[in-house]
């Protein structure tokens, strides 16, 4: 989609002297001095739109520290209803509480010592995804992909998908 910027710059294109309506949106002394306070207005709501458009870093960082920490219950609370898994024997999709069971059970069998984030992006419909690697005690590694999507305004850890490499 067009950045916040490229929507400032439509708009004060639209209010520039290369437009007949300059005079009428400048002419008058009350818009001219309002003016300025409705940019700035517009400016803020199409910022926050635009933040409110991606989870928080907050969000983000506390599920791959749980990750790291094995904490299927950290993990869980970032869960909608139901959570889709696709783990070393487990796949399917799940109920919140079915599916902590089923992440405690996976770590209690590959003790995290390591996790490394390798890519992060976004999809068109705003949903994010996160793949990484997680070195386990065993020796193990495990291809991790995650994905957290919007559902009602409200971002959820979606799906969890580690892959024994």
């Amino acid at each position: 989609g067009k950045s916040v910027s490229d929507h400032l710059k439509k708009m004060l294109y639209i209010c520039s002297d290369r437009c007949f309506w300059f005079d009428f949106c400048f002419g008058d002394r009350i818009t001219r001095l309002y003016m300025p306070r409705l940019v700035l207005t517009i400016a803020y709501v199409l910022i926050s739109l635009g933040m409110a458009a991606q989870p928080s870093a907050t969000m983000v960082r506390n599920i791959n520290q749980a990750i790291e920490r094995g904490s299927s219950r950290q993990m869980a609370t970032y869960f909608g209803p139901h959570v889709e898994l696709n783990l070393p024997g487990s796949e399917g999709t799940f109920s919140k509480s079915q599916g902590e069971v089923i992440i405690r059970d996976f770590f209690s069998r590959n003790n995290p010592v390591e996790y490394k984030i390798n890519y992060q992006g976004a999809f068109s419909d705003d949903s994010v995804y996160i793949i990484g690697t997680l070195r386990t005690q065993g020796g193990g590694t495990f291809r991790t992909y995650l994905i957290i999507k919007q559902v009602s305004r409200t971002y959820f850890l979606h799906q969890i998908q580690f892959d024994p490499r």
